[in-house]
């Protein structure tokens, strides 16, 4: 093999490629193109060049036109081999890799045989980044990159991310947005839920072809979000047969503990190791026609938790409790190249997890019902034709169904839904709970369908794409109650719980009802508790149009415009709400190019993104979340045995409001019906979040080495927040509230984030990356709702969320120093084997935690409005923050061929080598007792007794005497580990492939 620019004979040969174009082709069913130029002496254009594009799928051949250039279009993403020729030239060949929905630039120089009779094979760069028509910044990981990864568990994005600039220590926030604002799809599938904004779909690493990145000026044909997109196509079949068997195996005996309070300690689990196994098949059906790949992954043998535990009032001995759980994935992809011009792909993916039950050890029910059996259901299906209708006119269309359910029929505890649950109240806070266990899986279900059309086409210096996107989420849940009459035990299947008080012998021979304590007409001691479970709806529809031209000026000049129109509707059912918004967003970028050969580019981008409603900002408006219930007296004969009837049903000839006035329509207290009372509505005039971002970018690429910098600025708004419609002369707490889009709040991120990469030897690659960053916010504690509290007049709201660093979903993101450094080595020991090892090192300065607050009560005026009678001011002057975090994570990789083409491959990951974790430091909590309006100055001195922990340095005192002699977990809270730093993990993982 020979290098671009390797000299070889009397002339020297080179190609450049390069994943960034002037051409934008990205496609909604995850393919993608190759552009190219073919040149010939002197550097001019060459025509009629043949280029023979080997897929693994077939061979396919094109021609340069008049001006040199050929597209190679809709091509299934992963490695390919270019093979280039002409009459009288030197033939040209490499092998590069399609990333989806995105362009790779091939430039391909040919020479008159008479200067150089070798074939040339031209290495692709390491180029940092992705296209740039289709974000500024952003990076593409292929199999290799991800294989290679020290990454334990599913996840397969953690380890990635960590890669690139900006990067929290935890969660997904890319450049200060939430982590519910980012956008997910798996072969143009989407799989991000409506309600939370999180990935819904598990994947098989092993059936991974590629996942992109883009993270910043990103373009229009990209809809709701406003943090990231995250993009993941899986493996397709060649003509070869090819598939994989692997283990992944984990045990928590070989982890290392977290670190832990003083008052705590931790206990070792037994050595048991689970086992992951992944199984992958791919091949042809008919040679270059049809081609299928199938995968399945599983837990086995089920994880079983073996837990000791005794109930709270110790009446009886402890006993042993067991639950076992396990989980698999079953995937199959098929793609049909119907003939030249046109292509058929179709997915299926379903994961299922169970488990038959669950404890904390403490409140189990004799029956080892426990949680009863959970089930969890993830699938989604699609069907996706591309199609090439001209040589510079291409369509795909996709049609997808994501499916997530858990809950329902089939879950919950064993005991039937026709058994009541008892409950001991004798010691308050026990849980006891007996005979049908806690509760029963309560139904949730979403399903997304989505419906895209994209048309692509090039001509006169402009790729132009435009399309439409439907987008439907059905969210069905069904309501549940933790109010204090029914704690956890509110959802029980039969939707009855019986409270008792005790036991009427000191050490009752068994738990027969017989021996419980009922007393008559006391809803203290003994009490009837019925729920009605509502069911309620939410759906979401979306409607959005884009229209994204790339127009390419001359070699060093590109601009892209882009500009998308999206329309929003969800309605609630039973409610009947509907909100709907419309936006309109625009994309703008240009970029030049300093020597017209991708060397030395400068960017700079101005966009606008939109995101789509987060539903469960609105579920606390839905009658499916407020139960109703009712509570009933007893008027039995106090032995307990006439309290339900000889099959276990309810005898209502001794339940009800008085003696007088027994039965299920008596109840002695019910809530107000949740349609009619509701304290809590939605403005209709919400709207979806919204960010607007600039970037300012410089890249330099060469065949070693790859540069690039950028400063952005982002902002953030349409926050949903929460005020009060007091009104004087309204009792204490008694005003209603309601959602709405407070034009108050913003988030703001400014960042310089600088990523480096460089070939420095045979098989030895390193880089890294660091931002420099700030994030001042005053809003979005918590996904899609702010916190901050509107009293109108009567206290400011800098007063009570003052604009700054926040914590909760900005607590890494409000980092000012975040440092990446990666390494990979590859050696290669001929028929020994092959090594490759992989270094990730992580540094995070220290981030914001919280500011010092105190909580006080409101005055009497505050309160004659219906407003709370307490609240909490935060102190800008007094900001806390976690210490700072470094790790460092190792993949170590062998493999060796055995016979032919079957191989053996073994790696270890570890996570957190050093297991460097933050110390334990005391955060005293404090109060206020001045009910004025004034706040008077933070003062220590009156922090209260017992403190929370936390990891603060700056918080620990000189000297600290234990005031919790007992170690009692109600008066002091377990320590904490730090921001997002885990203990050391470890992985070991073997399998073969052919």
């Amino acid at each position: 093999m020979i290098r671009p620019g390797h000299p070889s004979g009397p002339g020297r040969l080179c190609a450049l490629i390069v994943a960034s174009s002037t051409l934008l082709f990205s496609q909604s069913a995850s393919v993608g193109n190759i552009t190219g130029l073919v040149t010939g002496p002197g550097g001019k254009p060459l025509a009629g060049a043949l280029v023979q594009v080997d897929t693994g799928r077939g061979v396919r051949e094109f021609r340069s036109g008049a001006d040199g250039k050929f597209l190679v279009p809709q091509l299934l993403p992963g490695t390919v081999k270019v093979h280039a020729t002409a009459k009288g030239m030197t033939s040209f060949r490499t092998q590069i890799t399609v990333v989806a929905n995105q362009n790779v630039v091939l430039t391909v120089p040919l020479a008159q045989v008479a200067e150089a009779f070798v074939e040339v094979v031209a290495v692709q760069n390491p180029e940092v980044g992705v296209d740039p028509g289709v974000a500024v910044t952003g990076r593409n990981f292929d199999a290799e990159a991800i294989a290679n990864l020290p990454n334990i568990g599913s996840g397969v994005y953690s380890a990635a991310l960590k890669t690139l600039p900006g990067t929290p220590s935890g969660g997904y926030n890319f450049h200060g947005s939430e982590d519910g604002g980012n956008g997910y799809a798996i072969n143009g599938v989407e799989s991000r839920s409506a309600s939370g904004g999180t990935q819904l779909v598990p994947l098989n690493p092993d059936l991974i072809e590629q996942f992109n990145v883009l993270s910043a000026g990103v373009s229009a044909k990209y809809g709701r979000f406003v943090g990231g997109v995250v993009n993941t196509v899986t493996k397709s079949g060649t003509n070869t047969f090819q598939g994989s068997m692997r283990h992944d195996l984990t045990s928590d005996s070989w982890n290392a503990l977290p670190r832990q309070s003083a008052y705590t300690t931790s206990k070792r689990v037994p050595r048991r190791v689970t086992d992951v196994q992944s199984y992958t098949f791919l091949g042809p059906v008919i040679k270059d026609k049809l081609f299928f790949a199938v995968g399945y992954n599983t837990t086995t043998p089920s994880v079983t938790s073996v837990l000791t535990g005794s109930v709270g009032s110790g009446l009886f001995a402890p006993y042993t409790f067991s639950t076992t759980s396990g989980s698999e994935l079953k995937d199959i992809r098929l793609d049909w190249q119907v003939n030249a011009e046109n292509k058929v792909s179709g997915s299926w993916s379903r994961y299922l997890s169970t488990r038959s039950g669950s404890t904390s050890g403490r409140g189990i029910s004799t029956l080892a019902a426990g949680n009863g059996p959970s089930r969890t259901e993830k699938s989604y299906k699609a069907v996706s034709w591309t199609s090439t209708l001209t040589s510079t006119l291409l369509l795909d269309v996709i049609a997808s169904e994501t499916l997530v359910k858990s809950g329902g029929p089939g879950t919950g505890s064993q005991g039937g839904a026709g058994v009541v649950t008892w409950k001991d109240l004798k010691n308050p806070g026990n849980g006891d709970l007996y005979d049908n266990g806690i509760n029963a899986g309560n139904l949730s279900q979403e399903k997304i369908r989505t419906l895209g059309v994209n048309l692509a086409w090039n001509g006169a210096g402009h790729s132009l794409e435009g399309g439409v996107q439907y987008y439907n989420s059905r969210i069905d849940s069904m309501g549940s109650y933790s109010g204090s009459d029914g704690g956890y035990a509110a959802m029980t299947p039969s939707h009855a719980l019986l409270q008792f008080y005790g036991w009427n012998v000191a050490a009752p021979p068994s738990m027969d009802r017989a021996y419980r304590n009922l007393a008559v007409n006391d809803s203290t001691r003994t009490r009837l508790v019925m729920f009605d479970p509502l069911q309620g709806g939410a759906d979401t529809r979306i409607l959005g149009l884009f229209a994204n031209d790339v127009w390419t000026l001359d070699n060093h000049w590109t601009v892209n415009l882009g500009l998308r129109y999206d329309r929003n509707q969800v309605d609630l059912d039973p409610e009947g709400d509907r909100f709907t918004a419309t936006s309109l967003t625009p994309r703008l970028s240009a970029s030049y190019d300093l020597q017209g050969n991708t060397r030395h580019v400068f960017g700079l981008s101005l966009a606008e993104y939109a995101g789509q409603y987060n539903v469960s900002t609105f579920s606390a408006t839905s009658v499916s979340n407020t139960v109703p219930v009712r509570l009933y007296k007893y008027y039995g004969s106090g032995s307990g045995s006439d309290a339900l009837n000889a099959d276990g049903s309810i005898n209502w000839n001794v339940w009800g409001k008085s003696a007088t006035a027994l039965g299920v329509a008596n109840p002695y207290q019910a809530t107000p019906n949740p349609l009619t009372s509701r304290s809590v509505t939605a403005d209709p005039n919400i709207k979806p979040p919204r960010s607007r971002e600039a970037t300012l970018s410089y890249r330099y690429t060469d065949s070693l080495q790859s540069l690039s910098a950028t400063l952005i600025h982002k902002l953030q708004d349409n926050y949903v927040g929460l005020k009060y419609l007091g009104a004087a002369g309204t009792a204490a707490g008694a005003a209603n509230k309601q959602y709405f889009t407070d034009s108050g709040m913003e988030t703001r991120y400014e960042a310089l984030e600088i990523q480096y990469k460089r070939e420095i030897g045979s098989g030895f690659r390193a880089g890294g990356n660091l931002s420099w960053s700030y994030t001042r916010a005053n809003a979005g504690q918590g996904v899609g709702t702010s916190s901050r509290n509107q009293y109108g007049d009567f206290i400011a709201n800098d007063l009570v969320d003052p604009f700054g660093p926040q914590s909760g979903q900005w607590s890494s993101s409000s980092t000012p120093v975040t440092l990446h450094l990666d390494a990979t080595y590859s050696r290669s020991f001929g028929k020994a084997g092959k090594l490759d090892v992989s270094m990730l090192g992580n540094y995070w300065s220290k981030s914001f935690r919280g500011y010092r607050s105190y909580s006080g009560p409101t005055t009497a005026e505050i309160q004659g409005y219906g407003y709370p009678d307490s609240v909490t001011r935060a102190y800008a002057d007094s900001p806390t923050w976690w210490p700072e975090q470094f790790s460092f994570d190792l993949h170590v990789g062998y493999e060796i061929e055995l016979y032919r083409k079957i191989t053996f491959f073994t790696a270890l990951d570890v996570l957190n080598v050093f297991n460097h974790m933050q110390p334990m430091y005391v955060n005293y909590s404090t109060a206020l007792t001045d009910g004025t309006r004034t706040f008077a100055p933070y003062d220590p001195s009156i922090a209260t007794a017992f403190p929370d922990w936390y990891s603060n340095p700056r918080l620990r005192p000189v000297a600290y005497n234990a005031p919790n002699p007992n170690k009692n977990p109600s008066i002091l809270a377990d320590g904490e580990t730090g921001d997002y730093t885990a203990p050391r993990k470890i992985q070991i993982r073997a399998g073969f492939r052919f």
